[in-house]
């Protein structure tokens, strides 16, 4: 567990412009920046960062009722270093520590695109990944983005922000 904000639109563009760029997407595909900290013990389950679908968490894609849109990027930045506990840990023994600038990116459901259409926004159970209970306090921000622009009113409305 963790406490966290999401922040509107209007107060970030100069963060998800950046993010925007190191992705290569626009930000209009973009769900409103969290920004969360985890306190000494607190941690985040194995989890995936993929939904079963845009429909079940109100982030319908602009001009798309496919029912296969999901979640295709995650990019987090520790915000400061942390010099005990907190690390992310995906499968396969992947163990990242926190430093504060490190952006760390992984691609949670697949493209609307894929050939396989089995596999159209479906989640990639690679990328499962968990915070580690923290020692020192933990920052990081979060940005999420889509195969398609969102519906902006909706993800604020659906984050709280």
């Amino acid at each position: 567990t963790s406490s966290d904000v999401c922040l509107p639109y209007d107060e970030v563009p100069g963060v998800q412009s950046c993010l925007g760029e190191l992705l290569n997407m626009p930000t209009t595909h973009f769900e409103p920046l969290k920004v969360a900290k985890y306190q000494k013990l607190q941690y985040f389950s194995r989890h995936h960062d993929a939904i079963k679908g845009w429909s079940e968490k109100g982030f319908p894609t602009v001009g798309s009722s496919k029912p296969f849109s999901n979640r295709v990027v995650t990019c987090f930045v520790y915000l400061q270093d942390s010099a005990r506990g907190g690390e992310t840990q995906f499968n396969y023994g992947v163990k990242i520590k926190p430093r504060q600038g490190l952006a760390i990116i992984h691609f949670p459901g697949y493209l609307d695109s894929v050939v396989d259409a089995e596999l159209r926004g479906a989640r990639d159970e690679r990328t499962i990944h968990e915070s580690l209970p923290a020692v020192d306090d933990k920052y990081i921000c979060a940005q999420w983005g889509w195969p398609a622009p969102l519906d902006r009113q909706q993800a604020l409305l659906h984050t709280g922000a």
